[in-house]
């Protein structure tokens, strides 16, 4: 009998009675259903064991209740995992006696990049279950472990190729029958291995930017020194402290924006190309190239000279023939990309990219301007939908990047389908209007402001260096440690000022429908990383009234730079901030 016949569904909680054992399947884990679930278990007598069946993230709001309900039940606990377990799902899990799982299921602890640490006793069980190498592998990659893996390090005690719920219950029966549980803190046995492993985490984390990873070791190594009490207060601590920094504000804006991008994308739905024709050679055209053969799709190589022509297609050999030799390509793989590829003579020789919807239709030309696309660099024509990519001059453009897509009102009607392009080539498209490419118009900012601070002195060196330490223009910051100077903080004031300022012209002229697209873009364009947000973000941050009087303050210097745009005089008044406007 499964688990689904055992048992009557109840909002969130399905309990039944198997036994001496209380099974508990949460459908969404964990919940306050749950938590009154185990305190019921927990109260009677009758109840010798319980197991748990889990899988998903859980309601953070809610865990707390939960994870304390089964450290205080007193009873044999074992949990069965299925699906992909993180969070405060995995946070029960670990407090229970042993923890079973089907072949599927995926443990990942995501919150470091997220810039926090695990709450709820993650980072206190984890190592006391797997030591603190293990531990921190995980803790500190973000990176999800498979069964196999999970087992290997003693993160989970079986894996379960049958029915998760008659291996959870029988387990659980016979642990409570043998009154036996699992060893309190197998992870602690050897400490000086432990505190080896902790001390060679920091010593890697030493040019770490980012104070969440350094905080993770601190609460591993507390699992080792400290009781279980104290040893939950400090990762609290340590969690209470990374939720109010710009670090962890950053990365939870910008997992956000990519959520609403993806969802938005335009042409979602729509039929896919069969191919491109592609014009143009170089960087940035053989990079689209090579991720258009790579997405299956037949290309059409066009150029107006055969040399050249031939000379693109001897390169794009190459590239292919490095890739099987490092192994990221397969023989077959790049046989049939190159089947794919046809060779065409063609005397039109802007860079641009055509959407050819039919197979049977392989370059034609009476839609060669219907949805065309070009660079970043390019100019597009007022007749085309434009492609921009906001990293150009690339050797490659990786899956996932995104791309802007500039639709002219004439061009309203391809919208969908180059969208669709846009997706089959592996990108995420971001409409944007015209007055840009986005990403390009930020660098122009960025430029100017760089150039003007080196008219009033500043060496272009010295401030490309400052810019690099935040992580701004794609540099390696320095670690938090570092301080900065007082010229070091009017250059990074000044230069995201002069960005923040350039988004919001490109708002307010409806080149981005949001502050979120800016922001999007300038991470993109590897301007900001990942950590910072964005400039609209920062600028929010920070306070646009402070920008506003910085603004007024360099605009003599410079108005085309600092001159306050508009929109943040309008903000400002309203007491509103970027945040208030409507998200990507």
């Amino acid at each position: 009998m499964t688990m689904a016949e055992r048992v009557v569904p109840d909002d969130s909680v399905i309990e039944a009675d198997v036994g001496p054992v209380r099974a508990i399947l949460s459908a969404v884990a964990p919940a306050a259903p749950l938590a009154r679930a185990l305190h019921q278990a927990a109260a009677d007598p009758e109840v010798k064991a319980i197991a748990l069946f889990l899988s998903g993230e859980g309601d953070e709001t809610a865990a707390a209740p939960v994870v304390e309900a089964l450290a205080q039940c007193g009873k044999a606990t074992v949990a069965g995992l299925s699906g992909n377990v993180a969070g405060p799902v995995l946070a029960l899990a670990l407090a229970c006696d042993e923890i079973l799982c089907v072949p599927s299921t995926a443990i990942v602890t995501p919150e470091v990049r997220q810039g926090l640490v695990p709450i709820f006793g993650t980072t206190q069980a984890l190592p006391r279950r797997v030591g603190a190498a293990a531990a921190l592998r995980l803790l500190l990659t973000g990176q999800p472990v498979n069964a196999g893996e999970a087992i290997a390090i003693g993160l989970v005690d079986r894996v379960i190729e049958g029915d998760l719920a008659d291996a959870a219950i029988a387990r659980a029966a016979d642990l409570a029958q043998h009154q036996a549980s699992r060893s309190a803190a197998p992870g602690l046995r050897d400490p000086v291995a432990f505190q080896a492993a902790v001390t060679a985490a920091r010593t890697a984390l030493s040019s770490e930017p980012l104070p969440a990873p350094a905080r993770i070791v601190d609460c591993v190594e507390a699992a080792l020194l400290l009781p279980p009490d104290q040893g939950l207060a400090f990762e609290a601590a340590a969690r209470g402290d990374l939720d109010e920094t710009d670090e962890a504000a950053g990365l939870a804006h910008a997992a956000r924006i990519d959520g609403v991008l993806r969802r938005d994308a335009p042409g979602l739905g729509h039929a896919a190309p069969h191919g491109v024709a592609i014009w143009g050679t170089g960087g940035q055209s053989r990079a689209l190239v090579r991720r258009a053969l790579s997405s299956g799709l037949r290309v059409a190589l066009c150029a107006a000279d055969a040399a050249v022509l031939e000379a693109e297609l001897s390169a794009i050999a190459q590239a292919q023939e490095a890739e099987v030799a490092r192994g990221s390509l397969t023989p077959e793989m790049r046989d049939s990309d190159w089947a794919r590829l046809t060779p065409w003579l063609d005397p039109v020789t802007e860079d641009a990219v055509l959407l050819c919807p039919g197979a049977e239709e392989w370059v034609p030309r009476a839609l060669r301007l219907s949805v065309a696309a070009v660079d970043a660099g390019g100019a597009s024509g007022g007749q085309l939908i434009s492609l921009g990519f906001p990293l150009p001059g690339e050797g490659s453009i990786a899956p996932g990047a995104l791309c802007e897509m500039t639709v002219t009102a004439s061009q309203q009607r391809h919208r969908a389908a180059a969208g669709a392009l846009v997706a089959r080539l592996g990108l995420v498209p971001v409409e944007t209007g015209q007055g840009g490419p986005v990403a390009l118009r930020l660098r122009a900012a960025l430029a100017a402001a760089i150039a003007q601070l080196e008219s009033e002195g500043h060496p272009r060196a010295a401030v490309a260096a400052t810019l690099a330490a935040r992580g701004l223009i794609g540099g390696r910051a320095v670690p938090r440690s570092h301080k900065t100077s007082p010229q070091d903080h009017e250059i990074l004031t000044r230069c995201e000022a002069a960005l923040a300022n350039a988004g919001a012209r490109l708002v307010q002229s409806g080149a981005a429908r949001s502050p979120d697209v800016v922001d999007a873009l300038a991470v993109a364009a590897r301007l900001y990383p990942r950590w910072l947000g964005g400039p609209m973000l920062r600028a929010d941050r920070r306070g646009l009234d402070r920008l506003q009087a910085d603004l007024q303050n360099w605009s003599a210097l410079s108005p085309q730079v600092w001159s306050p745009a508009a929109l943040i005089d309008r903000l400002v008044s309203e007491g509103r901030r970027f945040a208030d406007l409507t998200t990507a």
